[in-house]
């Protein structure tokens, strides 16, 4: 639902980047993960990578336009920092 929205948003591309970047902020792991601009893909969509440094794309997201790929990540990087902060918390601080 969230990516929905957020892909509907008139949100320029440094501003999408922006937004991903504060969500991977509060992550241990992934504060200093690289977004990289939109890829051409050979189907006609584009592609976005996540890395660190030099290394090999962490993971790709692939979509017909910048602006899903963007939004698909924001989610994605929206669950994963969650997952992330539940598991740092434990279950005796998130109520379950």
């Amino acid at each position: 639902m969230a990516a929905a929205s957020f892909q509907a948003s008139p949100l320029d591309r440094p501003t999408f980047v922006q937004k991903i970047r504060d969500v991977f902020g509060r992550s241990l792991m992934f504060r200093e993960a690289q977004i990289s601009d939109p890829l051409p893909s050979p189907d006609g969509g584009v592609s976005v990578e996540v890395r660190f440094g030099c290394a090999p794309a962490l993971f790709r997201i692939a979509a017909p336009s910048p602006e899903k790929a963007y939004a698909v990540l924001y989610e994605l990087a929206s669950s994963m920092v969650q997952a992330e902060e539940s598991r740092r918390l434990g279950p005796s601080r998130t109520g379950e």
